[in-house]
């Protein structure tokens, strides 16, 4: 419910900035334009936040500290003949297993797992020798990234979409049917907002 106020805010706004209301754009697209941030980008960054100030001890919560689990490196001897160093990275949180796809997204595992995928993707990001704050703005930098990404996915189904359209567009205007479609494309627009 939220969700669909913030859509239809951000297309008002969208009029409101370029003067022509967005009918076909998606919705990740129009709030990208106007600079608003959506619920599910706001919800992952709390939900990173809650668990950093957890691990990094500022909140106290004994339960949710227990389900975290740190992983440790095997260290390799340098007299062992024949071992070689790992190539990635090693994970430094551990994943909970889930039997359930439930369970699979709970926050706890939700959490562990941009964490973690936060903490693979920069290299010089330190869990404990960071402070709190460069923690935080790391982790809305890999979260902006992502969703960064989503948007340019979305613009470019977009622009695919309405090159779809403008080519039915042309065939139907060749076979002398173009009325027929300009009817159900003002159908379909009145009718998806």
């Amino acid at each position: 419910m939220i969700e669909k106020i913030q859509r239809k805010f951000a297309r008002w706004l969208y009029k409101k900035k370029y003067g022509y209301y967005p009918y076909l754009y998606p919705s990740l697209y129009v709030s990208g334009m106007v600079g608003l941030d959506t619920l599910k980008l706001r919800r992952a960054m709390q939900l990173i936040t809650y668990y950093l100030a957890i691990i990094r001890n500022r909140i106290e919560s004994s339960t949710i500290l227990g389900r975290v689990g740190l992983l440790a490196p095997g260290r390799l001897g340098w007299d062992m003949e024949g071992t070689v160093a790992p190539r990635r990275r090693p994970r430094l949180l551990w994943r909970p297993p889930a039997r359930t796809r439930c369970g699979a997204h709970a926050p706890t595992t939700r959490a562990i797992r941009l964490i973690g995928d936060m903490l693979a993707d920069d290299y010089e990001t330190d869990l404990f020798a960071d402070s709190f704050g460069q923690l935080c703005n790391k982790s809305l930098l890999f979260l902006t990234s992502i969703f960064d990404i989503l948007l340019k996915l979305c613009f470019y189904v977009f622009i695919f979409l309405y090159n779809l359209v403008k080519f039915v567009f042309w065939i139907f205007e060749f076979s002398g049917k173009s009325g027929h479609f300009l009817e159900f494309l003002n159908i379909y627009i009145f009718f998806n907002n």
